[in-house]
């Protein structure tokens, strides 16, 4: 399916390649283009970025630029979940963690606490096993499944057995891996913050 660009008519087959042809002959944003500042700001004042490339059917990435385009500040990974749980209804978040459970069949469940000071379970599902962390189950359970799946659970006071959730908080991976990589930097040349 071809895209036609808003102001001059070329043709892309995709999104991505109209929105470099966009910001390089229009200097401008494709998306804000199309839907206007306006409504995206509206928007995003209700939900998040994924939801946002969700409902439009383009990516986060597109998402993030056009917010960055307009100057809006945007909200971190933890904030917009928050604003997601509290737009579900306590039903919704009971039959998302109900979910959760049902999908996983244990027979039987030991807990553990790791060398480096994380909780965790170990499960046995016949002759499988898995590991969960409790500060991952911790953050699904206040967070929702969607903010925790694909992204890391960080520990604020990085004390990695404080599961509560003023401590926890979802974070993009390489966001997190960033932060700790700081964390290490300072502790190599003796400087805490």
């Amino acid at each position: 399916m071809d895209l036609e660009c808003p102001d001059c008519g070329q043709e892309s087959s995709s999104y991505h390649g109209l929105s470099i042809h966009y910001g390089n002959q229009h200097e401008g944003n494709l998306l804000v283009a199309i839907h206007g500042a306006d409504k995206l700001k509206k928007m995003y004042s209700t939900m998040s970025e994924n939801a946002i490339a969700e409902d439009l059917g383009i990516s986060r990435t597109a998402v993030k630029g056009a917010l960055r385009s307009i100057d809006v500040d945007r909200r971190g990974q933890s904030e917009a979940e928050k604003l997601k749980n509290e737009q579900m209804s306590e039903e919704e978040r009971l039959k998302q963690v109900e979910a959760a459970h049902k999908a996983r069949r244990v027979e039987r469940a030991e807990y553990r606490l790791s060398q480096r000071g994380y909780e965790y379970w170990r499960s046995f599902n016949g002759e499988s096993e898995d590991t969960v962390k409790v500060h991952r189950l911790a953050a699904v359970a206040w967070y929702g499944l969607d903010a925790v799946v694909d992204n890391h659970v960080h520990h604020e006071n990085r004390i990695p057995w404080d599961n509560r959730e003023s401590n926890l908080a979802p974070m993009d991976p390489a966001e997190h891996n960033e932060l700790h990589a700081d964390d290490h930097r300072d502790a190599a040349t003796g400087r805490f913050s």
